[in-house]
């Protein structure tokens, strides 16, 4: 299981079928609540018998929800969250207190996320498990026909990004610059022959990267005309693709399987060599190109066996690519820091992660997913409100605990009884 050292992300949406049947409404109060409790209590200590939860049905009925996979909910929060391919939503801080909306990834409610290290998850560990005939991970959340239905897929497109072993071979074919390069994911080419569709066959977007060109962009790195790269072509090499699908209501359709985690882009800056999340003026006054919304599906795929990604095919970025990263930082690259003395806890994916803290130390729950989550002490077997209970934790809310006694504390989700972990305090 993941380090949970990460961001406190928001979620940003919550699923109105939860809990009963009444339609949910927008939050009058301010949506961001953080509740603290310190627990000073002998974690030896039993209780007689287990008390009543309280009944959340009506406070979930009240909470802000977003009306399908592919739009924001009418949130404005006020600082940065999430972390690019493990949360639905990511909002990031930029020119100086301006907080905006950067990604969805995903579907709403549970997703099949395959980005840990020591999961089997990239191109080339995906087609190895499919050929030893080994039992398949219960992660990857599919059989074994799917396992080799994804891997044919791969394989086309594969032989797609094959097709060009240079960037001059790119231009040839067509396709234009739509970015610089991009650390750990490389410039993106459209190839404007590839339709609207998804075709593991032709993807939208050719991936391309060369050993110190990460965070160059515009003049600095050429682009394509006449058929021909204008700048310096020696040591750009052919990385992964992008897929780029109409965008639609609901979670799009793609490779085999549920790992396929597409995403949308929001202040998105092409074409300049700034931050690719950024405000207009930022971005128009660096010469790039600033879109609010790319109105599209999209989904990377890095299936150059040279570049084969530890965190996952479909993984946001690749350590592989330059800059070359350790892959177990890659995680850390996208922390957003919490303050001294306090541990970010995100609820991620309808999971607490591995919590593990010194006495005085303070962790701070925040519900990183479409539906609403609770920390209550016990287990759905022995419920033990009275030690500790953060109540319903809904969009951008969190909670901060910290205990005073040495020892192990149980905890899970009063709404979901299957999210159970163990607090670890040294």
């Amino acid at each position: 299981m993941r380090s949970r050292l990460l961001a406190l992300i928001v979620v940003l949406v919550v699923i109105a079928g939860a809990c009963g049947d009444a339609e949910p409404q927008a939050v009058e109060e301010d949506p961001t609540t953080t509740t603290t409790t310190t627990v000073d209590i002998d974690p030896t200590t039993t209780v007689a018998a287990a008390p009543t939860l309280p009944d959340y049905s009506e406070e979930i009925a009240g909470l802000i929800t977003s009306p399908n996979d592919a739009t924001l909910p009418d949130l404005d929060p006020q600082d940065s969250a999430g972390v690019y391919g493990f949360s639905r939503y990511v909002y990031q801080r930029v020119d100086g207190d301006t907080v905006i909306p950067s990604l969805i990834e995903g579907p709403q409610g549970f997703q099949t996320r395959c980005q840990e290290l020591e999961d089997e998850c990239s191109y080339l560990e995906l087609a190895a498990l499919y050929e030893s005939g080994d039992d398949i991970p219960s992660y990857l959340r599919m059989d074994r026909e799917t396992l080799g239905e994804l891997v044919d897929q791969l394989g086309q497109t594969e032989a797609y990004l094959a097709q060009f072993e240079t960037i001059d071979d790119a231009c040839a074919a067509g396709m234009r610059v739509s970015s610089g390069q991009s650390p750990n994911m490389g410039i993106h080419l459209y190839d404007f022959t590839a339709g609207n569709r998804f075709d593991p066959a032709h993807p939208q977007m050719v991936l391309f990267a060369k050993e110190g060109g990460a965070g160059q962009g515009g003049a600095q790195i050429g682009t394509c005309a006449n058929g021909q790269w204008t700048g310096d072509s020696e040591g750009y090499q052919a990385v992964g693709v992008v897929f780029n699908v109409a965008q639609s209501d609901e979670h799009p359709a793609g490779f085999a399987g549920d790992l396929d985690n597409w995403h949308i882009h929001f202040n998105l800056c092409q074409g300049a060599n700034v931050a690719a999340v950024t405000t207009r003026e930022q971005c128009e006054g660096a010469g790039g190109s600033w879109q609010a919304e790319t109105n599209s599906w999209m989904m990377h795929a890095y299936v150059a066996p040279e570049f084969d990604a530890q965190g996952g095919v479909f993984s946001m970025f690749n350590p592989s690519i330059w800059p070359i990263t350790d892959p177990a930082l890659m995680e850390q690259n996208f922390v957003i820091p919490t303050g001294d003395g306090t541990i970010a806890a995100p609820i991620t994916n309808f999971d607490f992660g591995d919590l593990e803290v010194d006495v005085g130390d303070t962790l701070r729950f925040a519900n990183t997913d479409s539906v609403p989550h609770t920390v209550t002490a016990g287990s759905s077997f022995l419920p033990t409100p009275d030690f500790f209970d953060s109540g319903l934790l809904g969009t951008t809310d969190t909670y901060d605990l910290s205990f005073d006694t040495v020892g192990e504390y149980e905890l899970f989700c009063a709404l979901h009884p299957e999210m159970t972990a163990t607090v670890t305090v040294n």
